[in-house]
């Protein structure tokens, strides 16, 4: 009898201890090392990879990082060149931490009188840019990382906003185009006489749309909504010369009869 108690408290040592090894091993680990390492998923200007090795520490402890870790991200996040960060472990007891993080990438520039901006195809605002007298049309560059080729020019003017002249490089209107002015031009005026460019919410097949558009039959079918906006338009009607297209993505394109 003795013998199998003393058996029995073996067991239960062992046990014990196993128990206290299990429940030991997240909080030793919150103080081991943790490296964290960053990457970029598109390429990133060299101040926005400064910054963001200056926001990210490359060395810290688990504990540390599940307490500060959220913060970081919303930081990070909170930068207007930085479109997505998503972390991720390399496997369950990984002492490594990637941050892949998505820069934006200019795509036009805008001409304001407020002054010059880089935007991205989502319309997003980056950088006030400067562009130098005597630069010529074919090709112009912003300091050393952009430069643009193909410059066009479309004039707009809509409530809220003063008239822009907008410079848009970068961007083949007909087969590419994705670009907003302001923050959400819900109102444009068209003048008799202007150029005319109709802004859509999302981006048709455009590989013969105009052709089809010039078939009335073809166009209510497929384009519904597009031929209602050039009908407006058309019309130079007074009370319906404020179009209400007040949609984040936008596409520009030339409506029939405008050239």
């Amino acid at each position: 009898m003795f013998k199998l108690k003393k058996g029995w408290r073996g067991v239960l040592f062992l046990l014990l201890i196993f128990l206290f090894f299990i429940a030991g091993v997240p909080f030793v680990g919150n103080f081991l090392p943790l490296r964290i390492k960053v990457s970029f998923i598109s390429a990133a200007p060299m101040e926005l990879v400064s910054e963001v090795k200056r926001t990210v520490p490359e060395r810290t402890t688990e504990l540390w990082w599940q307490l500060k870790g959220e913060a970081i991200k919303e930081k990070l996040q909170g930068n207007v060149w930085i479109k997505n960060v998503l972390f991720r472990r390399n496997g369950l007891f990984s002492r490594v931490l990637n941050l892949y993080i998505t820069s934006r990438e200019p795509k036009a520039v805008v001409e304001l009188k407020e002054g010059v901006w880089l935007i991205d195809s989502e319309g997003v605002y980056l950088k006030e840019v400067s562009i130098k007298e005597g630069e010529g049309k074919e090709r112009v560059c912003l300091g050393r990382d952009y430069c643009f080729s193909s410059l066009w020019h479309l004039t707009a003017s809509g409530e809220g906003m003063p008239s822009s002249k907008l410079l848009v490089l970068g961007i083949k209107v007909l087969e590419r185009a994705s670009l907003i002015i302001g923050e959400r031009p819900s109102l444009l005026r068209f003048n008799s006489g202007d150029d005319i460019y109709i802004y859509f919410r999302t981006l048709p097949p455009l590989r013969g749309f105009l052709s089809e558009l010039s078939n009335e039959d073809a166009a209510k079918r497929k384009f519904k909504q597009y031929l209602e906006v050039v009908s407006l338009i058309d019309r130079r009607s007074v009370k319906k010369r404020y179009v209400d297209l007040g949609f984040k993505d936008m596409a520009v394109i030339k409506p029939l009869g405008a050239g």
